[in-house]
């Protein structure tokens, strides 16, 4: 009985330490963010959005799962921890609003719709080409007040999977940035 307590432990540690060490983009983990924890904020109106290029994340933002670590162009989603990519806001969006992302995709995802939930009313994107950033642009108007917006891909894949790069993340979206415009 000791030594399997023991076992358990050294494994525990073991699995901790490889959690908390490394590039994230190599051990293929995606981000969760939440108010309080070390991811920096930032003042920043709905209208002026998030800027994913950009360190940390806007205080409008309660948080955030989904997102891999911030690159030079912005992020993109990571389906390796989570699904989809939910930005939960810490006030309920506006009755009216257009969600103005500028995004790429992967080429597996071009042409593809992606699922954009506001609550519990939902659009579709298609971004026409991939690894280029387009803006598009999605009206809501909301029946019921919503706090979160969640994007779902269609499809995942990891540029390992596709004999690209040793990067183990299962990407879809990229991310360069996203605001609400009240209508």
């Amino acid at each position: 009985m000791n030594r399997l307590a023991t076992l358990l432990i050294v494994l525990g540690l073991l699995v901790a330490q490889s959690a908390c060490s490394g590039n994230d983009a190599q051990q293929g983990q995606g981000a969760h963010v939440e108010a309080g924890q070390p991811e920096p904020r930032y003042a920043a109106t709905l209208a002026e959005g998030i800027n994913f290029a950009r360190e940390g994340l806007p205080d409008f933002l309660s948080s955030v799962s989904g997102l891999s670590v911030k690159e030079s162009w912005g992020r993109w989603s990571d389906a390796t921890t989570y699904p989809a990519v939910t930005f939960t806001f810490k006030q309920p969006l506006p009755q009216k609003f257009t969600v103005v992302l500028s995004a790429l995709c992967t080429k597996e995802n071009e042409n593809i719709p992606i699922r954009v939930l506001a609550g519990a009313a939902e659009k579709s994107v298609t971004i026409t080409k991939a690894d280029t950033v387009q803006q598009c642009e999605i009206a809501f108007d909301l029946k019921e007040p919503a706090t979160t917006l969640v994007f779902i891909p269609a499809k995942t894949s990891s540029p390992k999977e596709l004999g690209l790069s040793e990067d183990l993340r299962h990407l879809a979206i990229g991310f360069a940035k996203l605001s609400i415009v009240p209508r």
